[in-house]
């Protein structure tokens, strides 16, 4: 697990993981999107989301005030 700070109009672009990963980010504070392949969500604080990281995904905040996300990073064991 760790955090992420999204600074006001930051953003952050992830390349795909290795097959099975599952990504879980949590939002702390703030509010942000993220796009996973063609589809964008956003989401609020004490929102979260789950998603097959093997995908090209990216956040970013919009907002004037810093983004907190918790992430947990899942491998699925060989």
């Amino acid at each position: 697990m760790f955090t992420i700070v999204l600074k006001p109009k930051g953003s952050y672009v992830s390349t795909p993981h290795n097959e099975g990963v599952q990504e879980y980010i949590t939002v702390i504070s703030g509010e942000f999107k993220i796009s996973i392949r063609d589809d964008t969500y956003t989401l609020l604080a004490g929102e979260a989301i789950r998603f097959t990281g093997n995908v090209s995904h990216k956040y970013w905040n919009d907002t004037d005030e810093d983004v907190i996300q918790q992430v947990v990073m899942h491998y699925l064991e060989t």
